[in-house]
């Protein structure tokens, strides 16, 4: 993909997901979309331990939210892989539209256990 770690917008419209930056543009029909990911990873910043003893009040602590989607191409074999960091306000309305465009409801990364597929 010709989309580098910096800034990617994404867009649903027209029964696609639209990967732009930087004058670059990926788009993947949604029918093509294999497994939507998602989920959240809690980090915890220097000097956190000592508001953590605050209890429940989640000081000291930082959460990140993640979409993951896989497709394939036309014959079915797979053609890529892309993980999103994305902003608490828009991941599960990001979340929701991309699972009422596939049809498809998507895996949460913090229940099950990590595998690693391995193409020969």
């Amino acid at each position: 993909m010709p989309l580098g770690h910096h800034k990617v917008t994404a867009t649903l419209a027209n029964g696609q997901v639209i990967f732009s930056a930087r004058g670059h543009r990926v788009a993947v029909p949604v029918n093509e979309i294999a497994e939507i990911t998602a989920g959240t990873q809690v980090r915890y910043w220097f000097g956190g331990a000592w508001l953590a003893l605050v209890p429940k009040a989640g000081l000291g602590e930082t959460e990140d939210h993640y979409v993951g989607l896989a497709w394939t191409e036309g014959s079915g074999v797979a053609a890529a892989q892309v993980l999103l960091k994305v902003s608490k306000s828009e991941y599960q309305q990001f979340v929701s539209a991309l699972e009422q465009l596939t049809g498809m409801k998507a895996v949460d990364a913090n229940r099950v256990p990590t595998v690693v597929r391995y193409s020969l």
